[in-house]
């Protein structure tokens, strides 16, 4: 890139280019201070040890308890949520979505959903429903 005479750029703003072919600064290493904990990089470790394992197994320490666990359920796995449905189920009704609304029906599914949005709002801000 090239920069007319009498203007400085910054060695950050100078490397801003499409045209530039030079691979990014690799990431510094990570801190290894103080407490006797020296951090190491065990990704290909983990990746080995993970291929040993079949579908459905889990490794775990002596402190992972049911309460943990909740948080590994498979979503969409029928034994585990009760939410799924089997695939020839369903919970549509033959609705014809194109067919002309009445005025009244347009203004119910308005009003539902702004309950559902205000309902959501709460929730989040922590504001009782």
């Amino acid at each position: 890139m090239a920069v007319p005479s009498g203007f400085a750029v910054s060695e950050d703003i100078s490397r801003l280019s499409l045209e530039q072919e030079r691979d990014p600064p690799h990431p510094p290493a990570p801190k290894t201070s103080g407490n006797g904990i020296v951090a190491f990089d065990i990704t290909s470790k983990f990746t080995t040890a993970a291929e040993t394992l079949s579908p459905g197994e889990l490794v775990k320490d002596g402190f992972f308890t049911l309460f943990e666990s909740v948080g590994a359920l498979e979503i969409m796995d029928p034994k585990m949520d009760s939410g799924c449905l089997e695939a020839e189920d369903s919970l549509d009704v033959d609705y014809d979505v194109s067919r002309p609304l009445l005025p009244e029906e347009v203004l119910g599914i308005i009003d539902q959903l702004l309950c559902h949005e205000v309902s959501v709002e709460r929730s989040i801000s922590g504001f009782p429903c």
